[in-house]
């Protein structure tokens, strides 16, 4: 099954309230236009952000990773690819293996922070 197989269906799914970074991206405003923020619906701060990303095993020689990463961004800024992903939604954001890699990690600690603030556990 091929990316684009994925990316020609609909997306499966309704919203009740937006995050404000959804809010502040054109695209998913015209996607979104009578929803409110979950911050204007009575969470201010609230953050939730979905993101996707690439990885390869430890140990995968820098030219293969680096291969990977133009290839991959080579996809994304294709115009009939960007316009999919910009209609479900999805704002394009290449990059570096390092940023990508300073992100996961900084994205990591923070939802740790959030799940031990919380007091959540698994049962």
């Amino acid at each position: 099954m091929s990316v684009r197989h994925h990316l020609d269906r609909p997306a499966p799914y309704r919203s009740r309230a937006a995050t404000r970074a959804c809010r502040d991206q054109p695209v998913a405003l015209a996607l979104l236009p009578k929803v409110p923020t979950v911050s204007e619906s009575g969470l201010p701060g609230f953050e939730a952000v979905t993101w996707f990303g690439f990885t390869v095993p430890t140990g995968t020689p820098r030219n293969i990773i680096d291969r990977l990463n133009v290839e991959v961004g080579k996809v994304l800024v294709m115009p009939d690819v960007k316009q999919k992903l910009a209609l479900q939604g999805i704002d394009v954001a290449g990059g570096t293996p390092e940023q990508f890699g300073a992100y996961t990690r900084d994205e990591f600690a923070k939802r740790g922070r959030l799940v031990k603030e919380s007091g959540a556990t698994v049962n």
